[in-house]
């Protein structure tokens, strides 16, 4: 049996529809049914189990999410958050750079992924500068777009080369490369001018020529630096991103026992709250946006049992198709539409303790004492239940009694009446 402070609820046996999904799990942990065509994650009674599609997360009523070490109250409350993950991809400007243009932020990365990744957790960041120099690399994000303020940028080295003998020499070019930057400097106007410069000396054996920020500049060597060289890249990406349309499906809690020990609550059905739930609902599945969707359920228990695995089935839809994600009419009948290929139902689950103060902590082991379950809220309501009866049917007893003693003295005293008349 389900115990709460709201409501008892009678546990059932379930057989669950056959689905395709994933699965998340903590303590209070949402169970999956079983399914066809399942992703098998090793779904168990003790396994969180995530979703690469769906985030899925359950917070008490302050905001600390819940995991299956850390007990919540019956008092308190619990906040269900799906939320459909985004995927995002790159588009590359080369040798473009937003000139630090409008609001940015240098992050220290090892690589381009990183940057990428960087930008892809941020929801502010719409674009960024992925720069290489000196050894370092630079990750520069915009939160707005600065496609039509990017600039060329550019640093290439060219080694001289007087071997032919002719009065000129030539050069030698190392694109995207740098030398140590170590000596002489000095501005010009484009790179004929750099390597007239370097002609005119014959101490001269190299140039850098570079543009950065509309800054151009020519670094001029007089040591062989080509063994040297390191790698100058400033390219630009812009962020697109498409995220899953998400609905949750169902919902069912599990105190994460098998056979004759195994308790289960449907706490939503169909996108919508069940009839089990009843008034442990307090807020109903809401679709916040098209990926986002949350409902809030007031804490309970199973007998003996204070581990509760919740598994829910989700709806994903992937861009496209987020039409087939709309939120449900729970006043109506459903209306079920023929499936797009690319739709997929992933299942999350996660466990959590519920907290009884004048019981022990047990976790999964239903052979000792527990928190407040399930049968913890049923019994006082039984009982007051049976109670009630009792007392009328005493009350009963006690009224039939006094009706036939009454019948007794009136028949007694009619018989004497009688008695006296003869």
């Amino acid at each position: 049996m389900v115990k709460g402070t709201r409501q008892a609820v009678k546990p059932q046996r379930r057989v669950h529809r056959d689905i395709w999904n994933w699965t998340y799990r903590t303590h209070l942990v949402v169970k999956s049914p079983p399914t066809r065509n399942i992703h098998e994650q090793n779904i168990n009674s003790s396994v969180d189990i995530d979703s690469s599609a769906v985030e899925f997360e359950i917070k008490q009523k302050d905001g600390t999410p819940v995991s299956s070490s850390a007990a919540v109250s019956l008092d308190n409350q619990l906040a269900f958050e799906f939320v459909g993950k985004q995927t995002c991809t790159y588009r590359k400007y080369p040798k473009k750079t937003g000139s630090r243009t409008g609001l940015y932020v240098t992050t220290v990365v090892t690589d381009l992924a990183s940057c990428e990744a960087v930008c892809t957790s941020d929801p502010t960041c719409v674009s960024f500068d992925f720069v290489v120099m000196n050894g370092m690399m630079g990750c520069f994000k915009y939160n707005e777009s600065v496609v039509d303020r990017l600039i060329d940028t550019f640093n290439d080295h060219y080694e001289k080369d007087c071997s032919s003998g002719s009065n000129s020499c030539s050069f030698i070019e190392y694109p995207g490369k740098k030398g140590p930057y170590d000596e002489l400097e000095n501005p010009v106007h484009d790179v004929t001018e750099c390597k007239t410069m370097c002609e005119n000396e014959t101490s001269c054996t190299a140039i850098d020529f570079s543009k950065v920020d509309n800054i151009i500049t020519c670094y001029r060597y007089t040591k062989r630096v080509v063994n040297v060289l390191t790698d100058v890249i400033v390219n630009h990406y812009t962020k697109q991103c498409s995220g899953y349309a998400i609905r949750v499906e169902s919902c069912t809690a599990s105190n994460g026992q098998s056979g004759q020990d195994q308790e289960t609550l449907n706490i939503i059905e169909d996108s919508c709250p069940s009839g089990e739930v009843g008034k442990l609902m307090e807020e109903a599945p809401t679709k916040v946006t098209d990926n986002t969707v949350t409902f809030k359920l007031h804490p309970f228990k199973f007998n003996k049992v204070n581990a509760i695995t919740v598994t829910c089935t989700v709806k994903v839809c992937p861009a496209g198709t987020a039409a087939e994600c709309e939120a449900l009419n729970c006043s109506s009948q459903p209306n079920r539409k023929r499936r797009s290929t690319e739709i997929s139902d992933e299942t999350v689950r996660k466990t959590f303790i519920i907290l009884d103060p004048n019981l022990e902590f047990t976790s999964h082991d239903s052979s000792k004492k527990s928190s407040v379950s399930v049968n913890d809220v049923t019994t006082p309501i039984v009982a007051g239940v049976a109670m009630v009866i009792i007392m009328l049917l005493v009350v009963s007893i006690v009224v039939l009694l006094v009706v036939k003693k009454r019948r007794s003295n009136r028949k007694f005293q009619e018989d004497g009446v009688n008695k006296q008349t003869i």
